[in-house]
């Protein structure tokens, strides 16, 4: 996990960041499969009854770390 917060507005909880990335969320089960996806593959959250919050820095650090180079070279074939 990232650096500890200094306000509890950056620890968000799972329908909010579906809602900010615009991914799916499935209310019946409260979780997404994208975010169970990211867990997996080294996202950092918090689990507390049942439910799993985000810290942003950490969503922000993971999407550079995962997606980043995928946009790079997604820009270098567009403009070659």
């Amino acid at each position: 996990m990232g650096k500890k917060p200094e306000k509890l507005n950056e620890i968000l909880p799972e329908e909010e960041v579906c809602g900010w990335l615009r991914i799916p969320y499935n209310k019946k089960t409260g979780n997404s499969h994208t975010l169970t996806y990211w867990v997996r593959e080294g996202l950092p959250c918090i689990s507390k009854s049942e439910k799993r919050y985000f810290l942003e820095s950490d969503l922000v650090s993971f999407l550079m770390r995962f997606y980043g180079d995928q946009r790079l070279e997604e820009s270098s074939e567009n403009q070659g």
